[in-house]
């Protein structure tokens, strides 16, 4: 604990006699780096800079909760570290505090894997790749959302891969890893996709921002057609010119269309249907009227007929009477 009454004279040594700590992990296995002893704090002080408690339930508060703790820790004195690595266990609650409940932590690596390997998803290095590659803007998805899902994929993909290896290998292993991070954002672009390739962006963060902005503008310029473009477009719904009704169009008129509106008669004049002058029944001329024709028939039977038939006096026919009178007349002649 820190002394209320002031510093100690072994800290006061220290403090007067500064050294330089390379890069070397002590024993809780975290790297820190600074000028002198007297950059360092207490564990009151140390104590304060750890998060609250944390149960473990959501992914994404682990790596907020994971860095809090390795600042505080690299702050710490080294002879705090264990005390307030103690302080850092008594903050677990829920799922957090059941995955190191029965494991012996005497170091900061010891907690940190514990809860990595309990907390996060277990992904094979191959399978966060194939899921990168995978990766593509969903319809109606901002530039934001998508490119937090990349730098996810991304952070896990470095986290992985550069895991026991030196610094030189894993800064290489890290910038190889990003130029296809990249690429992978820009290809999965949705209508912005040509747009940000012509700008060759040479970082992530630079491709991000260029997505963005241009989203913006395009998002500006859309809403300005929908706030002054309105007035322009007709409301009004269509007529039909076949039958002058509203709702539909022409193509798809299910009357036939009106006179009014057919074509002008230049071409070939409609045929008048043809009459008998007889019966006046249409369809037929006179001479083919069979009703005349029937008519006609008749009356020639009815001719013949009474020809044939004697007098009423009971002398001979007519018509014998007339070739009496013609054999008479042609006899004269003769004589």
């Amino acid at each position: 604990m820190v002394n209320s009454e002031g510093p100690s004279k072994a800290d006061t040594q220290e403090i007067s006699n500064p050294q330089v700590i390379e890069e070397n992990p002590d024993q809780s296995g975290v790297r820190y780096s600074f000028g002198s002893r007297g950059d360092t704090i207490g564990l009151e002080a140390a104590l304060k800079l750890l998060p609250g408690s944390f149960n473990g339930d959501k992914q994404e508060e682990l790596e907020i909760f994971l860095e809090k703790c390795e600042f505080a820790l690299a702050c710490a004195h080294d002879h705090v570290q264990a005390r307030l690595l103690q302080g850092i266990q008594v903050r677990l609650t829920g799922k957090a505090r059941q995955a190191v409940k029965f494991k012996e932590i005497r170091h900061w690596t010891e907690l940190k894997e514990a809860l990595k390997s309990a907390l996060e998803p277990q992904r094979t290095t191959t399978y966060l790749f194939s899921e990168l590659y995978s990766t593509r803007q969903k319809i109606g998805e901002d530039v934001t959302n998508y490119a937090n899902r990349i730098e996810q994929l991304q952070t896990l993909i470095v986290e992985q891969e550069t895991s026991g290896h030196s610094w030189e290998v894993a800064q290489a292993l890290g910038a190889s890893i990003k130029k296809q991070s990249i690429q992978v954002f820009v290809e999965g672009l949705g209508p912005l996709k040509d747009f940000i390739k012509a700008r060759n962006p040479l970082t992530l963060d630079k491709a991000i921002q260029a997505a963005r902005e241009e989203e913006r503008v395009r998002n500006s310029q859309e809403a300005t057609k929908r706030l002054y473009g309105a007035p322009h477009q007709s409301t009004k719904k269509p007529t039909c010119f076949h039958c002058n009704k509203v709702g539909h169009m022409a193509k798809d008129c299910r009357s036939k269309p009106t006179t009014t509106n057919s074509r002008p008669s230049s071409t070939t004049a409609p045929i008048r249907s043809i009459e008998c002058n007889y019966c006046k029944k249409p369809g037929h001329l006179l001479k083919d009227c069979r009703k005349r024709n029937y008519v006609n028939s008749k009356k020639e039977g009815n001719q013949q007929e009474n020809h044939q038939q004697p007098a009423a006096n009971g002398g001979r026919p007519v018509s014998e009477l007339k070739n009496t009178g013609n054999d008479k007349s042609s006899t004269s002649k003769q004589n």
